[in-house]
């Protein structure tokens, strides 16, 4: 089944029953027959997702398949959370933060490889050298902390530890090694925020402008609403993080402000939107949805 573009919100998920489209979100529907898509099969992924949400793989999910800027199915299945029996529905918004390592951080890298600028075997204290604490650190390559097998504990509270930016950073860099380099995988926040560092160390300037510069305006995604580290948001968990939705068409996002949530991947909970409103190519919000930023 060719699928143009496939939005899983929540990384892998489920669908109570095939929902209207929300008519606020600006992109039509289509049957599947009109773009390609064969019905059944898209049936058979829906009943796929509830029985993983049934089997308790995670609490809820949307899903949303479609091509040529029209929607042949969105759905919404499950609920918010383990602990939040609220049912999920097509405007529920996720977390989607660790993308931004893979599409963001990743791809940052790598081009910095491609110009003989980063090399992946060297150690990490080559290009910082504040990356000090206990254990091997002196052993740890890039290519570990791309791998998640630097031997780095997964997080660490930066947002109760840390009162700037520059002091989370510093915890981060300090933090000591819970396993020897290349011996386990465990995937860590903490490597993805030295990896951030080598970045803007070598680039010389902030990770969101090279991404800006770099990649995003070269997709045609000019403010993919890339933020950069800031107290409190810096690490992983923070108790009140920023919530995104991202609509079908680049270059239209809306972030919102919520209380609560996070992927449906990890198996916690979702927020409720305040129905961020996008128009057109240019990412906008509407001004009556208080406590909205637009990207």
């Amino acid at each position: 089944m060719r699928v143009g573009f496939a939005a899983l919100v929540g990384a892998l998920l489920a669908c109570r029953a095939s929902a209207p489209f929300p008519a606020s979100a600006g992109v039509p529907a289509a049957s599947p027959a009109a773009l390609g898509f064969d019905s059944t099969r898209l049936a058979g992924v829906v009943d796929y997702l509830r029985g993983q949400v049934d089997s308790g793989a995670f609490p809820g999910a949307v899903l949303a398949v479609g091509r040529h800027g029209r929607v042949a199915l969105l759905a919404a299945v499950g609920r918010y959370g383990t602990d939040d029996a609220r049912p999920v529905d097509p405007g529920t918004l996720y977390d989607l933060a660790s993308l931004t390592k893979v599409v963001g951080l990743t791809t940052a890298c790598m081009q910095l490889v491609d110009e003989g600028r980063l090399a992946l075997d060297a150690p990490v204290r080559r290009y910082l050298p504040e990356f000090q604490g206990g254990g091997d650190k002196e052993r740890v390559t890039v290519r570990h902390l791309l791998t998640h097998s630097s031997g780095l504990p997964a997080w660490r509270p930066l947002y109760r530890e840390a009162g700037s930016r520059a002091a989370a950073l510093a915890l981060a860099d300090t933090t000591p090694l819970a396993t020897a380099p290349g011996e386990r995988f465990v995937y860590s926040d903490l490597g993805a925020i030295v990896l951030m560092q080598i970045v803007e160390r070598i680039s010389g300037e902030p990770l969101d402008r090279w991404l800006a510069r770099r990649v995003f305006g070269r997709w045609a995604c000019p403010r993919p609403g890339t933020d950069r580290p800031r107290p409190g948001g810096t690490g992983s968990r923070p108790p009140r993080p920023t919530r995104r939705s991202a609509t079908a068409r680049c270059g239209e996002r809306c972030t919102t402000k919520t209380r609560g949530a996070s992927a449906a991947s990890r198996g916690t909970r979702a927020s409720s939107p305040t129905r961020p409103t996008c128009h057109g190519s240019q990412p906008c919000c509407s001004p009556a949805a208080r406590g909205t930023r637009c990207s």
